[in-house]
């Protein structure tokens, strides 16, 4: 009798991203894809601290989810956080973290820039810090990015073909697990990212 075996490979990147959490408001990404829609309510786990509540911003207004009492209320069971995204979480504990569990985003993957002047809140679809010149930004003449310090919002705008502001000339620097507000001030964009594994 013959026995054989054979192995298969996969391109698959599965890890976790651990975000540290400030009391009071955070700006928050999940890059990773937990393959179940990216729900809030599956991201964000008990044991969570009394009024810890979501905001995930449509273009005019946020849509929120607070903990209570034990459990998920508010506008939608099923608002999500998927990579490219971002959200407002206001802890109401002390200093904690999250812990975002799924796959990493391979292939081409597309943020979505409204414009004409209006907020989007984005994030890179990879998980790396990086500058945004270096990850295929499309900055345009007026783009404005403001990126969440815990009180206030350091900005940096693209003027004359640079980036001016509070990182001193330098294209914006985006954490892992840090999700920022874009004011687009040309037509709508594409952010388009291509990760591959070699």
């Amino acid at each position: 009798m013959a026995l054989s075996a054979s192995a298969a490979t996969s391109s698959n990147i599965v890890g976790y991203v651990k975000v540290n959490l400030t009391s009071g408001f955070n700006l928050v990404a999940n890059q990773l894809d937990n393959g179940a829609g990216n729900k809030v309510v599956d991201l964000f786990k008990a044991p969570l601290p009394e009024g810890f509540t979501v905001f995930k911003f449509n273009g005019t207004s946020y849509l929120s989810l607070s903990f209570v009492d034990g459990a998920w209320e508010g506008d939608d069971q099923n608002l999500s956080a998927a990579p490219g995204e971002g959200v407002f979480v206001r802890n109401t504990g002390g200093a904690s973290s999250v812990t975002f569990v799924g796959e990493v985003k391979t292939g081409s993957s597309t943020v979505n820039l409204a414009g004409g002047n209006k907020f989007s809140i984005v994030s890179s679809v990879i998980p790396q810090q990086v500058k945004l010149d270096d990850a295929g930004f499309p900055a345009s003449e007026g783009d404005t990015v403001f990126r969440f310090t815990g009180s206030s919002y350091a900005s940096d705008s693209f003027v004359d073909g640079a980036w001016e502001g509070d990182s001193g000339g330098a294209a914006p620097t985006v954490k892992v697990g840090e999700a920022f507000f874009v004011r687009n001030a040309g037509a709508d964009a594409a952010w388009t990212r291509n990760f591959v594994v070699n």
